[in-house]
């Protein structure tokens, strides 16, 4: 389950923020505790894939408390993925960009931000929720028995961008960001992050070799 409330920050109420933080975290974490507890009483192990937010990454507009409770999912996610891997739980999450929902009905309706949004997606449409189960199938499949805490992410901004410096347009590619590599083996992944840190050292300590040895499995988080 999962609700918005759009307004200016400015502005925003306590019941906007109330009613969206109880909905999309407050009972994700209680739901996945009650989850939790079964699965360990009844020690088999099990799998746990919450729904985070593109805005778990971006900040976006006038969605305040939307946005944090989409990046408090992302938090947790990683939090009781360090806490119950060890009785064979594996909690991930999925993050999805400019989805074709009820949520997303005012944007898709309002002409020149449709066409903004549309402008900013690879793909060149909106998600259908269809697109989602391939992710979510590996998340709860034992193909992801090794994979802990991360959140894969469907970000609507394309590989590459023109930017101006110095009085001259610059191609900055994109380096990609750890919660992609859900799409990669574990091993390719590994070789993409120390890649992209070895090209933005200094950026990316936090995302060396000795990591491994304080997370679950010896993976890295995104």
């Amino acid at each position: 389950a999962g609700i918005i409330k759009r307004n200016d920050s400015i502005d925003f109420a306590f019941d906007e923020w109330d009613s969206v933080m109880n909905v999309n975290l407050r009972t994700l974490f209680f739901l996945s505790q009650a989850v939790a507890r079964e699965m360990i009483a009844a020690s088999k192990g099990g799998k746990i894939v919450n729904i985070a937010s593109m805005l778990s990454f971006q900040g976006g507009i006038r969605v305040p408390s939307y946005t944090a409770s989409k990046s408090g999912v992302a938090g947790l996610t990683k939090i009781l993925a360090n806490e119950w891997a060890k009785h064979g739980i594996n909690v991930n999450a999925i993050a999805p960009g400019y989805f074709a929902t009820n949520n997303t009905a005012a944007l898709q309706a309002d002409e020149t931000r449709n066409t903004e949004i549309l402008g900013r997606i690879p793909a060149g449409r909106w998600g259908k929720p269809s697109d989602l189960g391939g992710a979510a199938v590996f998340l709860s499949s034992s193909a992801s028995d090794y994979v802990q805490g991360i959140t894969a992410g469907w970000p609507a901004e394309p590989g590459e961008r023109l930017t101006r410096h110095g009085g001259h347009n610059r191609l900055l590619r994109r380096t990609p960001a750890p919660h992609e590599c859900v799409r990669q083996s574990t091993s390719d992944a590994i070789a993409i992050i120390e890649r992209a840190c070895r090209r933005r050292r200094g950026e990316c300590r936090h995302l060396t070799r000795p990591v491994r040895a304080h997370v679950p499995h010896g993976q890295f988080f995104a």
